[in-house]
């Protein structure tokens, strides 16, 4: 008998580990407004040259700017920024500058003028946006449909509570 037991389909990405929480940092040149917001969804997808992927959502204004502006930055908050990344990953920065209203002490990035954080963070980058057809040529990439004959749900470990997953190797830069 099988030792897996089923997980509904709407929680089934989360069997897969993707990366790190991140925060996603965007600034617009024309109206030189800034905004954060936390992003789940983040992966290196190549080594050379290296490039990321992140997902953000159509309807965001992250994404507004930037596909405005071409570029955003990541940063990678460590646990005592746990309070931060759920803040702006919880309202909207279309209205309100969330560094401010959640403290949130900024730094300009030296290349692209991004706004980004370090303080209780543990990197950050700056990104330009590549057009669509070089992720195509560049990274094998396939978007599919979780399946399941009924597509109801997909299969868990009984014994996940004691497993660990192989999530990163520590290495020292």
């Amino acid at each position: 008998m099988s030792q897996f037991i089923p997980v509904e389909l709407h929680h089934a990405s989360r069997l897969l580990n993707h990366g790190p929480t991140v925060m996603i940092t965007s600034f617009d040149e024309q109206s030189q407004r800034r905004n954060i917001m936390a992003a789940a969804w983040s992966m290196p997808v190549e080594f050379e040259p290296p490039r990321v992927a992140i997902v953000v959502d159509k309807s965001t204004w992250t994404r507004e700017l930037i596909e405005r502006n071409g570029k955003f930055g990541i940063v990678i908050p460590g646990v005592a920024a746990t309070n931060w990344t759920w803040a702006v990953g919880s309202v909207s920065g279309r209205e309100e500058d969330k560094f401010n209203c959640y403290g949130i002490p900024v730094v300009r990035g030296p290349v692209l003028g991004l706004p980004l954080v370090e303080e209780k963070c543990l990197a950050w980058m700056e990104c330009r946006l590549l057009p669509a057809t070089s992720a195509q040529e560049n990274t094998i990439r396939y978007l599919a449909k979780w399946y399941q004959q009924r597509q109801t749900h997909g299969y868990l470990s009984k014994a996940a509570g004691s497993l660990m997953m192989i999530s990163s190797i520590r290495c020292i830069i």
